[in-house]
């Protein structure tokens, strides 16, 4: 009996070939969307790094990235090595983004966008109109100074005195100066 079901079975298998070169396609296609993947989110960190007075190349070089990343959130560097331990490595990162998200003025849920759904999240904030305004853990800037400043916007407070010279600030413009102690 089993082996007339057994042949009855062997008369009707159906044999599928899939070519070398299909599966070769295959890996090309997966190989060319990650690459392409992988350049989004370095090009987008490259913004959000400059925007914070970081380098901008630091978006692009993977464990430099995460250094950033620590360094704009204003967390200790050891926290660098939360990313490598399973399971914590997921509680690191989103807190890690929702300190990025409040140093860039916008509240925990964005933070929460940011490490779910980064791939609407991260390009909002890199080309979006938010501005660094500084470390959300109370600490110096992640550049080490002053948030960067684009073109015509005032630095650090249109009208604000600088400290200690008793003089306001200019607007920013090309060719202008800031007044030296003692001017």
């Amino acid at each position: 009996m089993l082996a007339t079901i057994g042949q009855q079975l062997a008369g009707t298998t159906y044999e599928t070939e899939v070519s070398g070169g299909a599966i070769a396609a295959l890996l090309l296609i997966y190989l060319l969307f990650a690459v392409a993947l992988y350049l989004f989110y370095g090009f987008c960190l490259m913004k959000i790094f400059q925007k914070a007075g970081l380098p901008g190349w630091w978006g692009f070089v993977p464990l430099v990235n995460m250094w950033g990343l620590v360094k704009i959130s204003g967390r200790e560097p050891w926290w660098i090595i939360l990313f490598f331990i399973p399971c914590v490595s997921i509680v690191a990162i989103i807190i890690i983004y929702m300190d990025v998200a409040k140093a860039f003025g916008k509240d925990p849920i964005y933070g929460l966008g940011l490490a779910f759904l980064g791939i609407i999240f991260l390009p909002m904030l890199a080309f979006g109109s938010s501005q660094y305004v500084g470390n959300p853990q109370g600490g110096p800037p992640a550049s080490g100074g002053y948030p960067q400043q684009g073109y015509g916007q005032p630095y650090p407070g249109y009208g604000q005195q600088y400290p200690g010279y008793g003089q306001q600030y200019p607007q920013q413009g090309y060719g202008q100066q800031y007044p030296q102690q003692g001017q």
